[in-house]
């Protein structure tokens, strides 16, 4: 099975990846540009891995046949992070990848 996992650089996203990668799953990852991968750094080169920045949820559909979605990412709001950067990660950005998902 082919999964797009959000969030996998988390402390809950790092878990559920190994245990898909350990499952033999094959596994997309999008991550933001700033997030620190040491919890993954052993099993990212087995994943495709996206920048959220650079790589619209529409491209990752049409370049993978995604069977299953696992959104994890969040945005705290920590480090004086802009109220509409909470929005959009936590709000728009999972609307996104539900109707990227369905087109799909």
């Amino acid at each position: 099975m082919k999964i797009l996992l959000t969030g996998a650089t988390g402390f809950v996203g790092s878990y559920i990846l190994k245990t898909l990668l350990a499952d033999h799953h094959s596994v997309c990852i999008v991550v933001r540009k700033y997030s620190k991968s040491d919890r993954i750094r052993d099993v990212v080169e087995k994943c495709i891995v996206y920048r959220q920045d650079t790589a619209a949820p529409e491209r990752i559909f049409s370049e993978n046949r995604i069977d299953c979605v696992i959104h994890c990412a969040t945005c705290y709001g920590r480090n004086g992070k802009e109220y509409m950067q909470n929005i959009t990660s936590n709000l728009l950005f999972p609307v996104e990848l539900l109707c990227c998902a369905a087109e799909h």
